[in-house]
């Protein structure tokens, strides 16, 4: 360090060192011993750094080789402070740098298309207030791109000053350029047989332990999954991601007489998994999805969409998902596991209280035996099963540049379209005075406003919050973030799709503690969106969270009145009209 005058003499500015395992956030197997340094950001001295780095690497390359750790490779990480930080971002306040964005984004993605770093990589694209300050809107305006992980973060200061020069000759000088390796939320998959314990902490996270008896009736905000397994390219068995039932709706068919037929409206990611050329691929000791096999029914459907003429045969579909059931059952078991190894402990112990302790691990053990049957017997008897896929919108139709991302399944169960109730929206985490309460207890209704509009602050601010339920994260209440985030999506890369532009709901900053909740969660695809009368105004179609935020993340939401569009344009030859579903 002292060779390359890396030091820093002001009290604050500090160069911290450590060792610790660094991998891939999100994917587990990626971690690899590294020598850690956090240091105070410098353009003049990036050169520097790169040097000292490289000489630091040679050195414990050569130290491996005549010490005891001569089979492990030891990797040198400088990062700025900036960077391992908690950030904090909300949205632009001023309706003329929104306005402005609209247009300039645009131009930003294609720039950002020139460079070999960028090209192809780009994840995410948004203009919001984002930085390490704790008030969030105290933070500067900032573009905000996600890249993918194959994307050189070594030419990234290029591109950072020739997106900046591009901003300063917009007269947005005051405009910060941000980059990070970020692929947003993606599915999870879970290993059949022996999942991983980071694949189990994550389960609990997304709340799939289910405690109370599995039901017949299904309701918004349950989840659901692919009836069948998933057998990735290794062979390894795999438990297929699970999405969220968003509503229930009904269409009038255009048959001889005409009926209203019942739906489940979700998104088109939660079905893919349903369909023949599905692909998964090991990634580290966890999953990825690949692209589906050429000309295979998911390659086919991808690019037309699915209708009742179609050729494809995807599996029917079922709730709880296979990948709840499978992680419900298992935690039954190591709960009886444990709670029964402690019944030598207490029968050799003596003390008064012995009996009263076996009589309540006793107890506890028949209580998650019985919980386990009825489990058990509940997919047994194949009551799990919820109905067959009728018509899905694939990954290429678009409505005024916003994805079209969803599916319809025909529901085969009695079903029940309540809104939460108080005691639902109840948390540590919340306050009950920014949930619905109009809504409390009551049917979805149709939609009376649109979410387009915010683009033009149509909504008055205490009226821009909206409302959802989903598998991964329950109830939740979001606050507009931006109408024009540009966002292209990991599976549909193989089609060399353009972006898309989505519009934002990220968490409601004075109704939680942010870093316990979001907006969304993986899982949550499909979640129909509402405001405060209980009118639906949206569904989600997959969300984002920003390296080292303090939540668990926002939402992408197309406006439902695209969604219903375009489902009457897909099925024009069967479907005359559609409706929130009607008891």
């Amino acid at each position: 360090m002292e060779k390359h005058s890396l030091h820093f003499q002001d009290e604050e500015d500090h160069c911290d060192s450590e060792m610790e395992m660094r991998g891939v956030p999100g994917k587990s197997g990626t971690s690899l011993p590294t020598i850690l340094m956090l240091a105070p950001r410098s353009a003049e001295k990036q050169r520097d750094w790169e040097r000292a780095a490289q000489e630091m690497a040679i050195f414990l390359a050569d130290l491996s080789r005549v010490c005891s750790f001569s089979e492990t490779e030891i990797h040198v990480e400088i990062v700025a402070l900036e960077l391992v930080h908690r950030t904090h971002y909300t949205k632009i306040d001023d309706p003329v740098l929104q306005s402005a964005w609209e247009c300039l984004s645009g131009t930003i993605f294609h720039r950002l298309q020139s460079f070999r770093a960028t090209q192809g990589h780009i994840t995410c694209l948004s203009l919001q207030k984002y930085g390490t300050n704790d008030y969030a809107g105290a933070n500067p305006p900032t573009v905000y791109t996600s890249v993918d992980y194959d994307s050189d973060e070594t030419q990234w200061p290029e591109v950072i000053t020739e997106v900046k020069r591009t901003l300063d000759a917009t007269g947005w000088d005051n405009v910060q350029v941000h980059i990070e390796h970020n692929e947003g939320m993606i599915g999870h998959f879970d290993n059949f047989t022996n999942p991983t314990r980071e694949q189990m902490n994550l389960s609990y996270g997304l709340k799939k332990r289910i405690e109370d008896d599995y039901y017949s009736t299904v309701h918004i905000g349950d989840d659901f999954g692919a009836a069948r397994d998933i057998k990735r390219t290794d062979g390894e068995q795999l438990s297929p991601t699970n999405g969220t039932i968003g509503c229930f709706v009904q269409l009038r068919t255009s048959e001889s007489e005409p009926t209203w037929r019942t739906f489940i409206l979700t998104s088109y990611q939660s079905v893919r998994p349903a369909f023949n050329g599905f692909t998964v691929t090991p990634d580290g000791t966890d999953s990825s999805v690949a692209p589906p096999i050429a000309n295979s029914d998911l390659w086919t459907v991808d690019l037309a969409g699915y209708t009742p003429d179609s050729s494809a045969k995807p599996t029917a579909f079922e709730s709880p998902s296979r990948s709840k059931h499978n992680f419900n059952t298992r935690c039954i078991d190591q709960s009886i596991v444990c709670f029964t190894n402690r019944i030598p402990y207490w029968e050799k112990k003596d003390c008064t209280t012995r009996e009263k302790r076996l009589q309540e691990i006793r107890e506890r053990i028949a209580a998650l035996k019985a919980e386990r049957k009825q489990k058990t017997e509940f997919f047994e008897a194949n009551k799990q099963a919820l109905g067959k896929l009728y018509a899905a919108s694939g990954f290429r139709r678009r409505v005024v540049g916003r994805r079209m991302d969803w599916a319809l399944i025909e529901v085969d169960r009695p079903w029940h379209d309540r809104l939460p109730e108080c005691d639902e929206w109840e948390s540590p985490h919340s306050l009950l005075l920014k949930t619905p309460l109009m809504t409390y207890g009551m049917k979805l209704q149709e939609q009376t406003r649109s979410i387009e509009v915010l683009s033009g602050y149509g909504w008055s601010s205490y009226r821009a919050d909206v409302y959802k339920i989903g598998t991964g994260s329950g109830p939740t209440v979001g606050s507009f973030l931006c109408t024009n985030n540009l966002v292209m999506i990991r599976d549909d890369q193989y089609m060399n799709p353009s972006p898309t532009e989505e519009i934002a709901f990220a968490p409601e900053r004075h109704n939680y503690d942010t870093s316990q909740w979001g907006f969304c969660a993986p899982g949550d695809s499909g979640s129909v969106v509402f405001d405060e009368n209980g009118g639906i105004v949206g569904l989600v179609i997959g969300g984002h969270k920003n390296n080292n935020s303090d939540n668990y993340g926002y939402g992408y939401v197309t406006p439902i009145e695209y969604v219903f569009k375009d489902i009457k344009d897909l099925l024009k030859e069967h479907v005359l009209d559609i409706r929130i579903a009607e008891p």
